[in-house]
């Protein structure tokens, strides 16, 4: 072999190695980005079902008892929220469904939410504008705020966890001059993840439903 043709068979090799190391670096990158999961949220992750209340500024109900059914799974970096609500035939019902819930049928919805992990601070997950940043203070205690349009949040947001099997979570939404406008309470508990489908099918049935808005992207 000529001393050209082994400079030009040692610059290919020297290349190669090169190439290889360089495709190496993005996955290896990726693999060390994302943050762990909380303890909180750790223990959160599972299916839940709840009876829930909704009540206006003074306390007393707007709805007096709905029920909600939670997919809370990590996924690499963060969590997704899956939740369906069901609420029964009420004023409430029939002005989210614009006029399309009929006379005694109740109504279903569906939603997804996904947050993120903090590297930089462990405790948080920004879940963006429909549930706000969340800061776990212990692993059986977190909440959130979504911001309002001044310095007050439009909503806050408190989970505990007791016990592995239960749950509590409220909801409390301001008015734009910081002044309380409602609470919705949660009594959650957990069920075999594998009982979603017949779950839901039994909420439809209690709820009697006859119209669902499904917010997910398609």
């Amino acid at each position: 072999m000529t001393q050209a043709r082994r400079t030009r068979t040692l610059s290919r090799f020297r290349c190669g190695i090169a190439l290889a190391a360089l495709a190496l670096l993005p996955t290896a990158a990726i693999a060390a980005s994302p943050a762990p999961a909380p303890p909180f949220w750790t223990a959160f992750a599972g299916l839940w079902v709840s009876e829930a209340s909704y009540l206006d500024e003074r306390l007393q109900p707007i709805v007096a008892r709905y029920a909600t059914l939670a997919r809370i799974e990590l996924v690499a970096g963060g969590v997704r929220i899956t939740e369906w609500k069901f609420y029964p035939d009420s004023e409430l019902a029939r002005g989210m469904s614009g006029g399309k819930l009929a006379a005694g049928r109740g109504l279903e919805t569906v939603t997804l939410s996904e947050g993120w992990f903090d590297a930089t601070e462990p405790a948080a997950v920004q879940f963006g504008p429909d549930r706000g940043r969340w800061l776990a203070a212990t692993p059986e205690l977190a909440s959130g705020t979504i911001a309002g349009k001044g310095a007050a949040p439009r909503y806050r947001f408190i989970a505990t966890l007791s016990g592995g099997g239960h749950a509590e979570t409220s909801t409390w939404g301001y008015h734009d001059d910081g002044s309380f406008k409602g609470l919705a309470l949660f009594r959650m508990r957990r069920i075999d993840v594998a009982d979603e489908a017949a779950q839901l099918r039994a909420l439809r049935a209690s709820y009697a439903v006859g119209h669902t808005l499904d917010s997910r992207p398609r």
